[in-house]
């Protein structure tokens, strides 16, 4: 069944275009790479409807992801079979940060050539490969406005958390990850890029969250005390 899935995935496209037929807009996205941050990530997007598929560095952390409920890719990497699961999930672009560069490059690789380049964008690991990439002339582009691997495990290692939420519930500490249509159809955003009504996933700081939970634990101390306050009546 899953050779038949795959098989299908790869070809509609082609017969679609020769037969002038309309595909559904791709809406799919590859993670390679198996940090916290990658599978927080994930299973972030994979919560709000978005087909998502992670790429792992080897079994284990492929088994780890697995048991997080994620959707692994576990087959070879050469271009062929890779390409066929772009393709089943409809993957609409590939985020490359895992802790391999043979891998991200492979990965890279297959994407710029059966997606495009403009598909592709890449998390840094640390400065030292974010500077790397800000001066040498590879393929794609580079996501999180700069933000390295090690700032987003850090960011949650510290409390932080992947939120699904509405342009209006955005705060100016949050980092806007990606923005999603009415029809769950993923972008990359920038800052600027956010228009009242959108859907996001987020980054909300450590900071950002104890705020939130201080909130929380004021307004559940204030309904303990007077669950059900007697109306106010004017003389």
């Amino acid at each position: 069944v899953l050779g038949t899935v795959l098989v299908y995935g790869f070809a509609a496209r082609p017969l679609a275009r020769a037969l002038r037929v309309d595909m559904p807009e791709p809406t799919g996205v590859v993670v390679v790479g198996s940090r916290p941050w990658a599978r927080a990530f994930s299973s972030t997007l994979a919560g709000v409807g978005v087909p998502t598929l992670l790429v792992a560095e080897g079994d284990d952390a492929a088994e780890a992801a697995i048991a997080d409920g994620l959707l692994v890719y576990r087959g070879r990497l050469d271009h062929q079979e890779l390409a066929e699961a772009f393709d089943a999930t409809g993957t609409r672009w590939v985020l490359v940060g895992s802790d391999q560069d043979a891998l991200d490059e492979t990965v890279a690789e297959v994407t710029a050539r059966h997606l495009g380049s403009s598909r592709l964008w890449r998390v840094a690991r640390d400065l030292g490969q974010h500077q790397h990439l800000d001066e040498t002339a590879v393929e794609g582009r580079v996501a999180f406005r700069g933000l390295t691997q090690d700032d987003l495990d850090d960011a949650l290692a510290k409390g932080g958390a992947f939120l699904h939420i509405t342009a209006e519930e955005r705060r100016d500490g949050d980092l806007g990850m990606v923005g999603l249509t009415a029809d769950t159809v993923p972008e990359l955003l920038a800052a600027d890029d956010v228009w009242p009504g959108d859907r996001l996933v987020v980054l909300r700081h450590p900071a950002e969250r104890e705020t939130d939970d201080a909130v929380s634990d004021q307004t559940k101390t204030l309904d303990a005390a007077d669950p059900d306050p007697e109306p106010h009546v004017a003389d």
